[in-house]
């Protein structure tokens, strides 16, 4: 608003010099009125100028406080993670410990290998530049361990200037990811979860995929229609919440099966984010 009132300004100036110049071709103005004017123009010409910087300085400084503030809960994030990690592996050389001491080395190599597998799957996480992300996905892997789920992660963007605020990106993975693991639940066979991300030089894309069902064909349409659930009254509210929410950001959400996926692709410079 600031830089639009000085840019008026300026051109209201301009307009009053030349207005003044041509009354002087066919008006005789005394020379002095047209010097105070134009001494005056100059003058504010020199102070818009000068309060354009500043404002344009002023604007640059937020913007490095808000980068600094992100990198602060990125670095914050992962150093909760770090000594999360530590906590776990003591526990876990713990067990192991007393699985040899009770003499049952297939048992501690199996429990070996789930520790690896773990840990794998945190050094992917640690990839993401968004700290919110990484402690919701920390959540859901062990909540899907318990369930016997594979949870599974790639990587392929860090999402480090997703135009999302942290409370949206609750809303909108923290119910894909519920989805995700209520589905894998159903099917018999093998049970998983995939999170993946990508971008290209417009979009991100951000993928959550299960082994449960596909969705039929005669309910995609409806299937974000609040209320709308095959789970029961009352529980049919999360992928209404989530479109909401994805096309506030100008985004949109597609759907795809086997496996059963959704596709929220968001743009990376967002027009109206009302």
């Amino acid at each position: 608003m600031n830089k639009f009132l000085i840019v008026t300004g300026l051109l209201i100036a301009f307009i009053i010099l030349v207005a003044i110049k041509l009354l002087n071709i066919f008006y005789v103005i005394p020379s002095i009125y047209f010097n105070v004017v134009s001494i005056f123009c100059a003058i504010y010409l020199i102070f818009a100028i000068f309060s354009v910087r500043t404002f344009q300085d002023r604007e640059m400084l937020k913007e490095l406080v808000r980068k600094q503030k992100e990198h602060t809960d990125s670095l914050n994030g992962f150093i909760m993670a770090l000594r999360a990690e530590r906590h776990d592996f003591i526990n876990h050389f713990t067990v192991l410990g007393g699985l040899l001491s009770l003499e049952k080395p297939e048992l501690a190599s199996h429990y070996l290998k789930e520790v690896l597998n773990q840990t794998k799957i945190n050094i992917k996480i640690m990839a993401l530049k968004q700290p919110v992300l990484i402690a919701l996905l920390n959540g859901k892997i062990a909540r899907s361990n318990q369930k016997g789920i594979d949870f599974q992660i790639e990587i392929k963007s860090s999402l480090e200037n997703l135009p999302i605020n942290h409370t949206d990106i609750t809303a909108i993975f923290g119910n894909l990811i519920d989805n995700a693991i209520e589905a894998a639940i159903l099917e018999k066979n093998k049970k998983f979860v995939s999170f993946k991300t990508s971008e290209d030089s417009s979009t991100y894309k951000i993928t959550v995929s299960n082994s449960g069902p596909d969705i039929p064909e005669d309910i995609e349409k409806s299937i974000f229609a609040p209320g709308f659930s095959t789970k029961g009254q009352g529980r049919g509210f999360g992928l209404s919440i989530v479109l909401k929410v994805v096309e506030k950001y100008g985004g949109v959400i597609l759907i795809a099966s086997n496996p059963t996926a959704f596709n929220v692709v968001i743009p990376k410079k967002v027009m109206n984010n009302d």
